[in-house]
């Protein structure tokens, strides 16, 4: 069995425990699979030749940490205590805002950005890229000179 074929795996997994922590009424199980599910389609997407480059993994498996972390810290707390804020909103919500949003955006999608041409696109994409298109190397070569 191939990654990508242990990756769809565990998607299908994630998404079966997902369904079976909603029918069940399981709020942690549900807390759980949900960040799991998410985590497996975005390995999926930046699966190359059956591996995550670079810096790739490590920001995904830190998304999943803060995710995993983020969702069980707000299904493990005590709902009924209005009194608690954090950073002028009630802590489940400060929970969602702050780390299960705010920090993957940093973890991965910055990281991603500027990491992208070192960890994401090789010469041999490009080439790979220029014989599927019939667009020339060249123009490929010339449109990352103009970027630097």
């Amino acid at each position: 069995m191939n990654k990508n074929d242990k990756t769809v795996l565990l998607l299908l997994v994630s998404a079966i425990l997902l369904l079976i922590g909603q029918l069940v009424e399981n709020s942690l199980l549900f807390a759980i699979a949900f960040p799991i599910l998410m985590f497996s389609w975005m390995w999926l997407g930046a699966l190359k030749n059956g591996e995550v480059r670079g810096g790739a993994k490590y920001s995904l498996l830190g998304v999943l940490i803060v995710w995993l972390i983020g969702f069980i810290a707000m299904e493990r707390m005590d709902h009924a205590n209005f009194g608690r804020f954090f950073g002028g909103l009630p802590l489940g919500t400060a929970i969602m805002m702050y780390v299960t949003w705010f920090l993957p955006f940093l973890i991965g999608t910055v990281a991603y950005s500027i990491r992208f041409e070192k960890d994401y696109i090789t010469m041999d994409d490009l080439e790979e890229f220029s014989k599927a298109t019939d667009v020339k190397m060249e123009d490929l070569i010339e449109i990352e000179n103009v970027k630097s």
